[in-house]
């Protein structure tokens, strides 16, 4: 019997949505955005979006204001007593990335260090 390979049969690479958690860390975040650099030159139609809890501080609020991405703010309603948490920001993430694409979650001290292309999503 034949063995299947991985995306044979597929002749467009599924999109890749981008998901960057963050609170109050606005450095670290400018950074993780920055190193997706890599990423779009080889996949442009990425989207990448940033999960912020609510920050407070006036250098986070500035990086935010500045990132060239989709900011989605995670404590928009002054009721809300406490943070919403990393787990509810993963679930609205994925409730909300384009279905049938792949989602990579980021927290904002990570950074991407190499390229990924079509083929390496291929093979996922």
């Amino acid at each position: 019997m034949r063995q299947a390979v991985a995306g044979e049969n597929r002749k467009i690479p599924p999109t890749l949505c981008v998901a960057i958690f963050s609170f109050n860390r606005g450095v670290w975040l400018f950074n993780a955005v920055s190193s997706l650099a890599l990423l779009q030159a080889s996949l442009p139609q990425a989207a990448v979006q940033v999960y912020d809890d609510g920050s407070d501080d006036a250098a986070t609020l500035a990086v935010l204001a500045s990132l060239p991405v989709k900011v989605i703010s995670t404590r928009q309603r002054e009721e809300m007593a406490r943070h919403g948490g990393l787990y509810a920001h993963m679930q609205t993430a994925f409730e909300t990335a384009a279905e049938g694409s792949l989602l990579l979650c980021m927290q904002d001290d990570t950074q991407v260090v190499r390229p990924v292309d079509a083929l390496d999503l291929d093979v996922l």
